[in-house]
């Protein structure tokens, strides 16, 4: 330093980790724009396929077509979160860069395994109903996971609650009759957006200045 004072080691370090950690920060998707997209996703398509279901003399939609706006919001979703996270990671290079593209490989190789599974299920008899139940518990059970495990990687406490959602929903599942069940995917949906709207109040808190006095 020009004034002579000699450089704290300790001090130099925690500077060079904070740099590292908003360097990370920045380059991250913005976790409340997947959480509001996923979540919207998550009520839109469960509410859609319920719909479908009941009432059960008469159901509100056919079927079919409450499959096809799921399957809507399910694609949407995805595209946008693609999209979104693409554009926040150009530019970037090194580990985080391989940690990402290993996620971005284990989610759709992860949602294969459970397409495929459903058509042998299907081709096995099961039931639409039983088909629907598994498809939301097997993907609260895959996201959930995959999120908590993210988090161990990227140390994001966002993740984990994200996680803690999803498998909580994903058990509720279980414990409710078809197509009741499809109402523990819209709570997992609106615990995302209340993930948002945490994120979103932090984020702001941390920008209004201080005052000690």
């Amino acid at each position: 330093m020009s004034d002579g004072t000699p450089l704290d080691p300790a001090a130099r370090l925690r500077e060079i980790d904070d740099l590292q950690h908003e360097v990370q920060r920045r380059a991250a998707p913005r976790s409340e724009f997947l959480f509001v997209t996923w979540g919207l996703a998550w009520i839109v398509g469960c509410l859609a396929i319920y719909l479908g279901f009941a009432p059960e003399s008469r159901p509100t939609f056919p079927l079919p077509t409450a499959l096809i706006v799921a399957g809507l919001a399910l694609v949407a979703a995805m595209a946008a979160s693609g999209l979104h996270a693409a554009r926040s990671a150009a530019g970037t290079r090194g580990p985080s860069q391989r940690v990402g593209a290993i996620v971005g490989f284990l989610y759709p190789t992860s949602f294969l395994t459970v397409g495929f599974l459903g058509a042998r299920l299907q081709a096995a008899g099961a039931s639409t109903a039983a088909l629907v139940s598994y498809g939301l518990t097997a993907t609260c059970l895959v996201v959930g996971m995959l999120s908590a495990a993210s988090a161990l990687v990227f140390n994001e406490l966002t993740n984990v609650l994200l996680g803690g959602v999803l498998l909580l929903a994903g058990l509720v599942s279980t414990l409710l009759p078809a197509p009741l069940n499809l109402f523990a995917g819209v709570g997992a949906g609106l615990g995302m957006l209340a993930l948002a709207i945490a994120q979103r109040r932090l984020a702001f808190a941390q920008l209004i200045p201080r005052n000690d006095d």
